[in-house]
């Protein structure tokens, strides 16, 4: 974390691939985020649901137990973390309207880094709440 920043809550970061994890988790650890990170989707609602905090939740549509929509449906479900703002990653585009429809900003795998960390920013603002 940066100096002379307050502390932040978390980003969530819900992917299962190495190569995204480590290329998203740069990205926003340069920029001074923390993050926590889960391999999958059902873990990741545990963790939410016994009351981490996080600013805002990047997900992978493409989980390989659990689809990110399906992950997506049971947070909003549960009014205790429905809030949470959530983006969504995807190589396949097609998923694109339905991640759309859930409420969830849509960006393809291919990692459009700036407007991922341009989402994270307008989510992540101030000192970590709870």
């Amino acid at each position: 974390m940066t100096k002379g920043r307050g502390r932040r809550a978390p980003v969530l970061l819900i992917a299962d691939s190495p190569d995204l994890v480590s290329a998203v988790a740069y990205a926003l650890r340069t920029e001074g985020h923390d993050i926590t990170i889960e391999q999958n989707a059902k873990t990741a609602l545990a963790r939410l649901r016994a009351g981490l905090t996080p600013c805002v939740i990047l997900l992978d549509l493409d989980l390989l137990r659990q689809s990110g929509l399906a992950f997506r449906r049971q947070q909003l479900g549960d009014p205790r973390i429905a809030r949470i703002p959530a983006a969504a990653y995807s190589s396949s585009v097609h998923l694109r309207p339905d991640a759309e429809a859930l409420g969830l900003a849509f960006f393809e795998k291919a990692l459009d880094e700036s407007a991922m960390l341009d989402f994270v920013a307008l989510h992540c603002r101030g000192p970590a709440r709870g």
